[in-house]
């Protein structure tokens, strides 16, 4: 038998406080890209190079939009030579999106311009505070894994 755990307020205060922070991050870390590609566009095309070749309605599901939404982001990587569409060999009437070499690149530049600036904020933590943080990346991966269940 599962039994639910009713957060107390002072765990409800300390999620509360988890959540503003990595958002402000989220953003902070976000502002880090360059302007010429939306995060929609961004977080698709990470999406295509980390599990792809994706079919679209994979892919819309994965990043949470429509599929209309999708195809109109996909179109857009497409034309600025991020990705390609091909049929899928299982079921001709459904495209797969798969990064380019550009598009690849242009993920691992993003990447890295991303790490070197949070590797300059995590250089100002104390060891510990740096070791409780990097610790936290598992659980919090695990969530966002659940979370597309």
């Amino acid at each position: 038998m599962t039994t639910s755990r009713v957060p107390s307020r002072n765990r409800l205060a300390e999620v509360e406080r988890l959540q503003v922070a990595v958002i402000q991050l989220a953003r902070q870390l976000g502002s880090a890209y360059p302007d010429d590609l939306p995060r929609s566009a961004r977080t698709a095309l990470a999406a295509v190079v980390k599990y792809g070749p994706l079919r679209i309605g994979d892919l819309a599901e994965r990043e949470g939009v429509g599929q209309t939404a999708i195809s109109r982001t996909v179109r857009n990587l497409e034309a600025d030579g991020l990705v390609t569409r091909s049929p899928d060999p299982q079921d001709g009437r459904v495209w797969l999106v798969e990064a380019s070499e550009r598009g690849r690149s242009r993920f691992l530049d993003d990447r890295r311009l991303l790490s070197e600036q949070l590797v300059s904020q995590l250089d100002a933590l104390s060891e510990d505070d740096l070791a409780a943080l990097l610790a936290a990346a598992g659980p919090l991966e695990q969530m966002i894994e659940l979370t597309r269940r």
